[in-house]
């Protein structure tokens, strides 16, 4: 069992590959790590970063995939501690 089992919409196939990062790899190195290998295979790569997915391909700049994993998180982060409302 992976941890890739429910990973949404993202069709995982001949366009795009997964990249597992190591356990205590910054979203940093991640990030650059993804864009190589999309590079070296000419095709999209996405990752589950702490439970967030993030995406790169050949063209991906890492400022761009953390500042997407940032924005995500925060959202999470927010959501998580605004209170329920009830009905």
């Amino acid at each position: 069992m992976n941890n890739f089992e429910d990973f949404g919409k993202i069709e995982i196939g001949a366009d795009v590959r997964l990249y597992e990062p190591l356990p205590g790899e910054k979203i940093s190195t991640a990030a650059k790590r993804m864009i190589a290998l999309a590079k070296e295979i000419k095709q999209g790569v996405a990752a589950r970063f702490n439970g967030i997915i993030v995406m790169a391909n050949e063209t991906s700049v890492e400022e761009n995939i953390i500042a997407d994993y940032m924005a995500k998180s925060g959202k999470i982060a927010e959501e998580y501690e605004s209170p329920e409302e009830n009905g």
